[in-house]
This record gives C-alpha cells, structure tokens and sequence, in this order.
C-alpha cells in the first residue's frame, strides 16, 4: 500500500504545505489554483480517510461505551481528542487532479 502524503500538483509536480492542503479542504468548492503554477486543480479525497473518520469517530467510541463502563465525560473527551485529531490527518488521504472527478 502507498504511504500517505500530502496533495501534489499534477502539473507542477509541487507538493502543497500543510496549510495550503486545510485550505483547499475547507472550501465549499473543491478547486483551487496552484500557490506555484497557478493552474486549477481538483482536490479529491480517497474514500479510506473518510472511513478512517467513521470508524474512530463513531463506531469505535460506541464499541467502547458498550463494552466497557465507559463515562459520559470519557466519551465526550474522545470526541474531542479523536475528531479534530482525525479531521487533521485528511490531507493525507487527498490528492490534486488537473481534471474535475465529477466530470469524468
């Protein structure tokens, strides 16, 4: 399986920065210009860091609640450690594309 990294441009080859990956993210549009190139690109996320948020962020405290005496202030500081924590990690499970994904 490939490493994650962070997004590339397709037609520079230029890697965005931590930031710049959390900013495209954020956007109600997923497209963006290129802080190098200037060229638009896509950004498309890989459906494992989507399912890498669910689990952790629902079924794996809920195994937890029901399996163990699991408090109320517990549950509650997982979410609150483990969701922002995850959200963080999903520019690595995104990539930059030239052409838009739902055209295609």
């Amino acid at each position: 399986m490939k490493q994650p990294t962070l997004p590339t441009c397709d037609a520079c080859q230029n890697t965005l920065s931590w930031k710049q990956s959390l900013n495209v993210m954020r956007a109600i549009h997923s497209e963006t210009a290129c802080p190098h190139c200037g060229e638009n690109q896509h950004l498309v996320t890989s459906w494992i860091g989507y399912v890498l948020i669910f689990l952790f962020g629902s079924v794996l405290p809920l195994t937890l609640a029901l399996l163990t005496d699991l408090t109320w202030t517990a549950f509650l500081l997982y979410y609150a450690v483990a969701v922002p924590g995850l959200l963080l990690l999903l520019p690595l499970f995104s990539r930059l594309a030239s052409k838009d994904p739902a055209a295609l």
